[in-house]
């Protein structure tokens, strides 16, 4: 059985593909899958980079990946969920340093992390779930409190992404009365296409004409910040990003000190947690068919390094897919 890990941190000619050291085998709380697809994350170049680290540095080698869909091949002795042959989806926790990587063809995961695969999609389309779902679910809901009830309007930055596709589906299935995705102009009719009521040029856009419009705005894409966009939110508006950088951290800060003397808008980071509760929901979605998984495109394990640098460059809408098995 194979593996993709680096010895090091670096640029994606650092991954190697290795055969485990030893046969795995699951702990009390986890179960062993055959993995059959995996998906790129930009989280997953931030590990590889050393970008997200804790202050003692990680041991090497490192394994790589995080979400997946497979079958299980055994179980560990608390699991009473899952039995072998049982169809899944998963996604490993980016703080869980020593989680075995989903790049692989076997791998463990504890059941808190997994859910059944969606019956109507794809290994791949399954697999390209779990990660970017769960943070534009916890994102939105979560964060940014999105109800029905409240007649909330939102707007979804880097919305033809991997997590942006979501956040507009999901935005409309939490309730938004009014949804605005920005994307390059070849992926504006997608956009339109996924729910959005309006989709914009993020190169041309008028922040002007949304002054105190927006009740979220989810900067999928982690490309502006809080103050270059606070005119757009309403007086109690929240503004959320998916990767933090030194000044959001800051502003995240301040704007929960300014809570306390009545400046209401807030900046916030997406810190997304797997959770069974949370895949069992987005996996029905799916199989209702309001949910839809987009896939820019699909790689054969070999061809891994060309997979991630592909991600990397993300010309296309979409997730970018390994298939492993």
């Amino acid at each position: 059985m194979r593996h993709i890990e680096i010895d090091k941190y670096g640029p994606p000619s650092i991954l190697i593909l290795r055969d485990f050291e030893s046969p795995l085998s699951p702990a009390e709380h986890q179960v062993l899958v055959r993995v059959k697809a995996a998906s790129y994350n930009p989280v997953d170049t931030a590990l590889r980079e050393g970008v997200i680290d804790p202050i003692s540095a990680r041991s090497f080698p490192q394994s790589q990946g995080m979400d997946w869909s497979g079958i299980v091949e055994a179980v560990g002795s608390a699991v009473q969920a899952w039995q072998v042959g049982d169809e899944l989806i998963g996604c490993q926790p980016a703080a869980d340093f020593d989680a075995d990587g989903s790049w692989a063809e076997q791998m463990r995961s504890h059941v808190d992390h997994v859910h059944a695969k969606p019956v109507k999609a794809t290994w791949e389309e399954a697999a390209a779930l779990p990660l970017v779902g769960l943070t534009a679910l916890q994102a939105l809901r979560d964060l940014g409190g999105l109800k029905a009830s409240h007649g909330m309007k939102v707007l979804i930055n880097g919305a033809s992404g991997g997590v942006g596709l979501m956040a507009v589906q999901l935005a409309k299935i939490l309730g938004a009365v009014h949804v605005v995705g920005t994307a390059s102009a070849k992926n504006l009719d997608l956009v339109r296409e996924m729910g959005a009521d309006e989709a914009v040029d993020y190169h041309s856009i008028d922040s002007s004409r949304y002054e105190g419009m927006f009740d979220i705005y989810f900067d999928a894409a982690a490309k502006v910040e809080f103050s270059q966009i606070r005119g757009m939110l309403t007086d109690e508006g929240v503004y959320i990003r998916t990767r933090p950088t030194a000044q959001s951290m800051v502003e995240l800060a301040a704007t929960k000190a300014a809570g306390v003397v009545g400046y209401d808008k807030q900046a916030k980071v997406i810190l997304m947690k797997p959770n069974a509760a949370d895949l069992a929901y987005l996996s029905g979605l799916v199989d209702s068919g309001r949910l839809r998984v987009i896939v820019a495109e699909i790689f054969p394990f070999i061809d891994y390094v060309r997979f991630v640098e592909a991600g990397e460059k993300s010309e296309a809408a979409g997730k970018y897919v390994l298939t492993i098995s």
